[in-house]
């Protein structure tokens, strides 16, 4: 009877709904986010790296959704509902066998370029018997908040570009890259790298390479309408590639 009224006490004092906030400081400006570069930075993605991922046809934007299935995160579906410019991002999560929907919402506050990331989680209410599994997910979500935030500043700043440009030369010592490389036109290049270090930050994460310098650019040859061309990342040892990278 003690351990019955022990745990009636326990329940009556949990929260009925889990809420998290992390917030992060980004030396780059505000923009929106999309849901195809969620796995480069996802803490989530690194803690299940047999996590697979199937996006929307356009993965930016009000809409958006992402679906992921994995051993150690389950099964669930992460939707983009509304932008609001480059100051906050609401999304809904479902979790598989889980009812009720769950938000996330980001603000985004720039100010001399610098951005103050703010990530939150208000989860659906629980059952009254469930109550106490948000005290205990509640220290695990807040700190795969706080590691994803740490690693998208980390993937942010080292890929900005800052208006103007000043021209070096250095002297870049041999050493193993992963890259995706094309024919890319001029104009599209900015998107070539966008999507390019996304996709060789996640498929690094998922082999547990290690970042060896900044993501740098490669031309073999430039036209006024063509640019053949790669995107690399270098790392640490030698890591294999797959059909893409």
């Amino acid at each position: 009877m003690v351990l019955v009224g022990l745990f009636v006490v326990i329940v009556a004092v949990s929260p009925s709904e889990l809420q998290i906030e992390k917030t992060e400081t980004i030396n780059a400006p505000a923009t929106s986010v999309c849901l195809d570069k969620w796995q480069a930075w996802s803490a989530w993605q690194k803690m299940d790296p047999e996590m697979k991922n199937e996006y929307s046809e356009n993965p930016c934007g009000a809409g958006a959704w992402n679906s992921w299935e994995g051993p150690q995160s389950g099964k669930g579906t992460q939707t983009i509902d509304e932008v609001n410019g480059e100051e906050s991002i609401k999304m809904s999560l479902v979790f598989e066998d889980f009812d009720g929907t769950n938000y996330a919402n980001w603000k985004f506050e720039e100010a001399d370029g610098v951005t103050t990331v703010t990530w939150g989680f208000a989860g659906a209410p629980s059952p009254f018997m469930m109550r106490p599994m948000n005290m205990i997910m509640k220290g695990v979500l807040e700190q795969s908040y706080q590691d994803g935030l740490a690693v998208l500043k980390e993937i942010v700043e080292a890929t900005t570009i800052e208006e103007g440009y000043t021209i070096y030369n250095i002297v870049v010592p041999i050493g193993g890259a992963l890259l995706i490389s094309g024919d890319v036109e001029p104009q599209n290049i900015g998107e070539f790298y966008a999507n390019s270090f996304g996709k060789i930050m996640g498929y690094m994460t998922e082999s547990e390479a290690e970042i060896n310098g900044y993501p740098i650019g490669l031309f073999y040859n430039w036209t006024d309408t063509l640019a053949k061309m790669s995107a690399a990342i270098g790392v640490t040892a030698p890591v294999a590639g797959n059909d893409e990278i």
